[in-house]
């Protein structure tokens, strides 16, 4: 795997975020790590015969083979219709300052 350049502040991982969100055909679509932006963090089947495929991948999550975290990623329905979103990081080197500063996130070990 050629060398990955980990992002130094949110627009850097926001860029390589939205760079690195791949489809590989029939269906799969890849997508980068939540922390660092590199593709294929969560490979997953967008027509897994329900509508809730992705959130439920992100539900089971991954580990970043790049940055070696591992999280999941949960959406929940709020009572006043809208979704709360949050991470739940489970192994790897705690994020830097400016992505708590961004992201709803707790950890687990």
């Amino acid at each position: 795997m050629m060398a990955y350049r980990q992002p130094h502040n949110w627009d850097e991982l926001m860029t390589a975020f939205r760079r690195n969100v791949t489809t590989h055909g029939h269906g799969k679509m890849g997508m980068p790590c939540l922390f660092c932006g590199a593709p294929d963090w969560l490979v997953f089947d967008v027509f897994a015969g329900s509508a809730n495929s992705a959130t439920q991948a992100l539900a089971r999550g991954a580990q970043c083979r790049v940055c070696l975290r591992s999280a999941r990623s949960l959406m929940r329905r709020q009572p006043d219709g809208g979704r709360a979103y949050e991470i739940v990081q489970s192994a790897g080197a705690d994020p830097p300052a400016w992505f708590l500063g961004n992201v709803a996130m707790r950890r687990i070990r």
